[in-house]
């Protein structure tokens, strides 16, 4: 029941009010919920109603692909940059693996959110648009420890080796991951999700094809056995603008708090996008 509970929490819910089967599709009459493993119960369905798009018909508005807490937003991306471990430029030759489509992005934008671990793992579509082509890259191969426990020990936190949870612009650039570039409509144009899969344990299964059309909200994929991030990146030719979010002062009043930092479900607006001129 905890577990339950607190997966309904990370989806938007209130344990104290609503059940594990308000929020996911499963079934109750199976003392495993229908559930025949522990991925089928990680990869779990959320109900229509609680990954609702935003502003679905507003082409100019980018939705969240998945539900996550948003790590950063980085400007003026370069196509090969120096990158160290912690605090790092992000390198598009790096991410997307010197894909011939990786100038388009060149001064662009990336926004990046981490996916926690009782998540909703599925990846939807955070535009209108058709798949121009999708790549799985596979991570740097290693023996045990991976090779992000060895970058842990060069900084100055020693009481924790997990690199993942201080370095997430590091990992886009050594971690398996799933590329699906959408041409999206007016005025978003050619953008890229990058699912990342971190740690040893992660799998990412896209489930589009190219010239696949897509509407917001649509499938695109999912994280399989463990932690997660992933990344949207913009070309250079258009303006991307943070939507703020729902959130509390410090006497609990509700108030708007920046995007970065915020946890986002699936489907929410998070951002604007202009043609610049």
């Amino acid at each position: 029941t905890t577990a339950l509970n607190a997966m309904v929490q990370h989806a938007g819910g209130d344990p104290g009010q609503d059940t594990f089967d308000d929020f996911y599709v499963c079934d109750t009459t199976d003392p495993h919920y229908g559930f025949k493993s522990y991925d089928e119960l990680f990869v779990r369905e959320l109900k229509a109603v609680h990954r609702a798009v935003v502003s679905p018909d507003d082409t100019a508005i980018v939705n969240s692909a998945c539900t996550s807490t948003v790590y950063e937003i980085y400007y003026n991306l370069k196509k090969t940059d120096r990158f160290w471990i912690k605090d790092t430029p992000y390198s598009l030759n790096h991410m997307l693996a010197e894909d011939d489509l990786v100038d388009t992005f060149v001064g662009g934008t990336v926004i990046q959110a981490m996916l926690a671990s009782l998540d909703y793992h599925r990846w939807r579509s955070p535009v209108d648009g058709t798949v121009v082509k999708t790549r799985l890259i596979s991570g740097l191969t290693h023996p045990n420890p991976p090779p992000t426990y060895y970058a842990a020990c060069l900084d100055d936190v020693q009481d924790d080796f997990d690199v993942i949870t201080r370095s997430q612009d590091f990992v886009t650039a050594i971690s398996t991951r799933a590329l699906i570039f959408i041409q999206a409509e007016d005025p978003v144009g050619l953008i890229c999700f990058v699912g990342v899969g971190l740690c040893e344990v992660s799998t990412c299964e896209i489930t589009v094809k190219e010239g696949q059309v897509l509407k917001k909200g649509d499938q695109l994929g999912m994280f399989h056995f463990g932690g997660s991030t992933h990344c949207l990146v913009f070309g250079g030719d258009v303006t991307v603008t943070h939507i703020m979010q729902p959130g509390k002062d410090d006497d609990g009043n509700d108030t708007e708090v920046p995007l970065v930092g915020s946890k986002v479900r699936v489907g929410k607006d998070i951002l604007t996008v202009s043609k610049q001129t």
